[in-house]
């Protein structure tokens, strides 16, 4: 009830059709993102705590696998809602399962009925000098930057100015890269599904 309620004071800009795919997929997302917040904690964790080295090479093992398993179990249900994803990673040069789940979830928070440009701010990408007042989705952003970092071996707190520069604009490029093949993927989707017999479909 009370979700009824405050949905009523929020602008429509704001608000998102989702698919029954997208549905199927947030809760294997949800985890995930739960699966790697605990691992960075972990290693924060870790390098503040005066235990044994066995012990904290222990302890990552375990955090390791259980991001590992999260990451395989998000991919499975992405690949069972979209089955040509596959296509995505190999466009983006990506193999890892960590990489991949990354991708799925940009993949997934990008609002197909939204231009590129919206998507940009939904992600943080605009000018600095309008950073003070964007509002953006921080867990997307997160995914983007870590997708970036893996398909160019790039650390952006050890970058220069002139590296980040550079590697800003490698995290649009990503992002548009991700954004067009969403695109396309759907649209080429509905045209399938539109020379289909409705009894076919079901």
């Amino acid at each position: 009830v009370y979700d009824a309620v405050l949905l009523r004071y929020v602008k429509t800009k704001y608000l998102r059709q989702v698919a029954r795919e997208f549905l199927m997929c947030w809760p294997r997302m949800v985890l995930f993102r739960t699966a790697r917040k605990n691992h960075q904690r972990l290693l924060q964790q870790l390098n503040a705590l005066p235990l044994p080295e066995e012990e904290k090479t222990m302890r990552l093992q375990i955090s390791e696998s259980s991001l590992t398993t999260e990451a395989k179990l998000f991919l499975q249900t992405v690949t069972e809602q979209y089955p040509e994803i596959d296509e995505l990673f190999t466009e983006l040069g990506i193999s890892d399962v960590i990489s991949q789940a990354y991708t799925c979830e940009v993949f997934l928070e990008i609002d197909e009925n939204r231009d590129f440009n919206e998507s940009r701010r939904k992600f943080g990408l605009i000018p600095k000098k309008h950073r003070d007042k964007l509002i953006y989705d921080g867990a997307a952003k997160y995914s983007l930057v870590q997708l970036t970092v893996k398909r160019f071996g790039a650390i952006p707190k050890y970058l220069t100015e002139e590296d980040r520069k550079r590697f800003s604009m490698e995290l649009g490029k990503t992002l548009d890269a991700i954004y067009r093949w969403k695109k396309t993927y759907l649209r080429e989707t509905q045209e399938r599904l539109a020379g289909i017999p409705s009894q076919q479909q079901g």
